[in-house]
């Protein structure tokens, strides 16, 4: 599995247990990665992306994070998940800075999880 599989396998974990109709933060954020609007209109994918087709919106927030996620590493080719998933919980924007110890427990918590899945090829 390739890095970016796994960012996103563990993230939606992390973040919502993996269910495409989470809402967290008091209504402000929703879907498997909890995204906020704010969120969500910095990395939205591009109409074209859209391929001239209908599409979910966990198919849209999926695309958000994979822009986050491939802006994180054009700006730091050698950033760790786990860094790339800090700067997406603390600002939603490419910033390496701050660290909440709370959330990396949630974090590690998913990797296991994923790990698990993948020990038992239950990987989805």
């Amino acid at each position: 599995m390739d890095n970016l599989s796994r960012f996103l396998l563990i993230l939606a974990e992390c973040e919502s247990g993996a269910s495409a109709k989470a809402w967290g933060d008091g209504g402000y954020a929703c879907g498997r990665y909890q995204q906020h609007p704010s969120f969500y209109a910095s990395w939205c994918p591009s109409p074209g992306e859209f391929g001239g087709r209908e599409r979910s919106w966990d198919w849209a927030f999926d695309m958000a994070v994979r822009r986050f996620y491939a802006a994180c590493i054009a700006d730091k080719p050698d950033a760790q998940l786990t860094r790339i998933a800090m700067a997406y919980h603390l600002h939603g924007q490419v910033r390496w800075d701050g660290w909440d110890s709370a959330y990396l427990d949630r974090w590690l918590a998913a990797v296991k999880v994923i790990e698990a899945r993948s020990a038992t090829g239950a990987e989805s």
